[in-house]
């Protein structure tokens, strides 16, 4: 079970605080101008701190290190926002370590800096840090395998994975988002707490590769994992908590999914990222997706679990509680742990697992049980690595 944290709590209501100073003195996007800060802060906290972080201070920084900055941020790499109220936002955010801040901390703050209306629009959450560690505790990592996430946001399941791996000298975790902003900020929080490692790329995950199947713009995932290496040929596990709102319609592209013509209605983009996932893993390949439940009971996505049987080797379906994703959505959703099937690879039972306990309350507040959160998973957890051998 995951621990009770309280570190960082100053750091977001500091966050938060620069951001009201900024939205209600400055014409300035408050979101860039935030990451602007957090980096100059950054920055300082690696100096020998001879002197206060200060406005001048801060632009020196980040102008010296531009290359840097502009990965995170749209635009201007320097402070954009008047001297006196950049210096305040400095002052306020100097008591906090960003060194010595917990990735969960700094996962809460981006998590309200980008803002619910992006992620309730497209049925998009931020998963909460005891599911990602769930499924990246079942996957099991090992060092040298290539991990992916193709709708990353910020990049919680590339962190847990990482966390599990040896170090290396060369990335082998990726991250992929079509947002923008999630995507800057899944590469800051690499920055900050994966000692760079994690690569994250902005680009829209179902578009498929060009000269294969129809030509798009813009790179495809496996071009871009081509520019680390030209004998990219999958990724060893995938971990990902895809959108589920929005319909895709659009024909030409629906064409090139053989799940576009299992439903016989409208097409949920959720259901392309399963088909997706698959076709991004190496055959004998890993995956662990949350999917609405409706995929696993509902009549009209029969034809949908046949072509996943068929094309998969499923190892257990895990039913998460209705309140794990409140207060953001009610929705119940599912985990499905599978394998890309391969010549020697052949069905076998599949285990239904049902989480009674979601660590939260009906309101979205966590629930603690002598101090670690009250959920049930790590006991599933266990029960699937039983049966779920991985060499």
């Amino acid at each position: 079970m995951a621990k009770r944290h309280q570190t960082g709590d100053h750091l977001i209501s500091q966050i938060r605080r620069c951001q009201e100073l900024i939205m209600a003195r400055t014409g300035v996007d408050e979101f860039y101008e935030t990451i602007r800060l957090i980096i100059a802060k950054s920055f300082w906290e690696k100096t020998e701190k001879t002197e206060s972080l200060t406005y001048l201070v801060a632009q020196r920084l980040l102008g010296g290190n531009s290359q840097i900055v502009e990965r995170f941020v749209e635009g201007e790499t320097l402070l954009c926002a008047p001297p006196d109220v950049a210096e305040e936002c400095l002052r306020i955010l100097t008591p906090t370590e960003l060194g010595s801040t917990s990735y969960e901390a700094l996962h809460t703050v981006f998590e309200q800096m980008t803002g619910k209306q992006y992620k309730s629009d497209k049925g998009q959450y931020f998963t909460p840090p005891h599911i990602v560690d769930f499924c990246v505790s079942v996957l099991r990592p090992k060092a040298g395998e290539l991990i992916c996430d193709p709708a990353c946001g910020s990049g919680a399941f590339l962190k847990s994975a990482h966390d599990r791996m040896s170090l290396s000298e060369l990335p082998t975790t990726f991250g992929f988002d079509i947002s923008k902003r999630a995507a800057k900020t899944g590469a800051l929080l690499s920055y900050l707490a994966c000692e760079d490692l994690v690569r994250v790329h902005q680009l829209d995950a179902l578009a498929v590769e060009p000269n294969s199947l129809f030509e798009i713009e813009g790179l495809s995932i496996e071009e871009c994992m081509r520019q680390y290496g030209s004998e990219f040929k999958g990724f060893d596990i995938i971990a990902t908590n895809p959108p589920f709102a929005g319909d895709v319609s659009d024909a030409d592209f629906l064409e090139y999914y053989e799940t576009s013509r299992l439903s016989g209605g409208k097409v949920e983009r959720d259901t392309l990222f399963l088909e997706r996932c698959k076709n991004l893993l190496k055959p004998g390949g890993r995956l662990a997706i949350v999917l609405p439940d409706n995929k696993f009971s509902g009549a009209k996505f029969a034809n949908l679990r046949k072509w996943l049987c068929k094309e998969m080797q499923i190892k257990a379906v895990v039913s998460l509680h209705s309140y794990t994703f409140r207060p953001f959505t009610s929705q119940k959703t599912c985990v499905l742990f599978a394998v890309r099937s391969a010549d020697d690879l052949n069905g076998g039972a599949i285990s239904f697992y049902r989480s009674d306990k979601a660590g939260k309350s009906s309101n979205g507040e966590p629930v603690y049980e002598g101090g670690l959160l009250d959920h049930d998973l790590s006991g599933i957890a266990e029960d699937i690595m039983k049966d779920w051998k991985i060499g």
